[in-house]
């Protein structure tokens, strides 16, 4: 029987995780670590050029007008570009860092690879745009891309950050979803689409709206869809139930999903940087990699929460 998320994520604190990491990932931190060394004096160095433009700046002369007074808008474009040069180089060293550690990292869990591909990216993004559960865009990026197999699932778990074009000179792209996008295939067929959002996202369509009869549910959540006996197929009884319970979870609180093109789409809104391997936390320190791996199966307990893995009784 495969391991659940829960259970996966017990192991974690088990002399087995241990012994995985220094056999199969220690090897490799030795290198990320001298590059995190250079990453972090880079980045310290970006720091104190930012502090000594802020100081000497007022003082010289052609940064002046004829009047005396300072130039405002050529140090905020200076120290703009500045912090946009130390974000780059944290970035930079996550990434880096993300390279080296994640296949065996995610070896752990099963058969879950880290997916760079441009093609797989622009595979994503077209079916993204055919979705109603999310805004239409323009601009697709995606930082992560994880891809695999949870429980004989095939599961898509893409970080994703979506803009649209307001065709303004100013300000012209403007964000409409920033967060997780998962995607497996359902056990149930179905020919419509159907959407559950929280009552605060701004996330779907103007579609039918569902009636259901759960009072609770309806507190938490709107459905929308294209047929309503078919939504009501879908959205049984333990499936509501197991969808409120995950609602007063953390990772359940900015949920939306649909049914839509034969296939479960979760989207979770978020602002944070998931998978991150810190650039200031020693990168031989096995609490970095257990967090992303925590994190991880907190996504994966969505699946096991709502049972979607199962065929009947969802």
């Amino acid at each position: 029987m495969k391991k659940t998320a829960k259970q996966i994520q017990k192991d974690l604190f088990t002399k087995e995780f241990k012994q995985y990491f220094n056999k199969k990932i220690r090897p490799h931190l030795q290198i990320i670590e001298k590059q995190r060394i250079i990453h972090v004096i880079v980045f310290c160095l970006v720091i104190v050029l930012i502090i000594i433009t802020i100081v000497i700046y007022p003082h010289i002369p052609f940064c002046q007008n004829k009047d005396g007074i300072v130039n405002l808008r050529g140090l905020l474009v200076i120290t703009t570009v500045e912090i946009a040069l130390a974000e780059f180089v944290r970035k930079h060293y996550t990434n880096y860092a993300k390279k080296l550690c994640f296949v065996p990292l995610l070896s752990f869990i099963g058969d879950i690879q880290i997916i760079s591909s441009e093609t797989n990216k622009n595979m994503m993004d077209k079916y993204i745009s055919k979705l109603r559960l999310l805004p239409k865009h323009d601009i697709f990026f995606c930082d992560d891309f994880l891809c695999g197999e949870y429980k004989n699932i095939n599961v898509e778990i893409a970080e994703v950050d979506l803009r649209k074009d307001t065709k303004r000179s100013k300000n012209r792209y403007v964000q409409v979803f920033n967060g997780l996008f998962i995607k497996f295939k359902s056990f149930k067929n179905f020919k419509g689409y159907t959407i559950i959002k929280g009552d605060k996202l701004k996330i779907g369509d103007n579609s039918k709206y569902v009636r259901l009869e759960d009072p609770e549910f309806e507190k938490i959540y709107d459905v929308y869809g294209s047929d309503q006996i078919e939504a009501r197929y879908l959205l049984t009884t333990g499936f509501m139930n197991r969808l409120v319970k995950l609602s007063k979870k953390e990772i359940g609180k900015s949920l939306t999903v649909s049914f839509e093109h034969g296939n479960v789409n979760i989207a979770i809104a978020s602002t944070k940087d998931w998978f991150e391997v810190p650039l200031f936390h020693d990168a031989t320190d096995i609490v970095n990699y257990r967090g992303i791996l925590l994190e991880l199966m907190d996504i994966f307990s969505i699946i096991d929460i709502l049972k979607l893995e199962q065929n009947i009784g969802m």
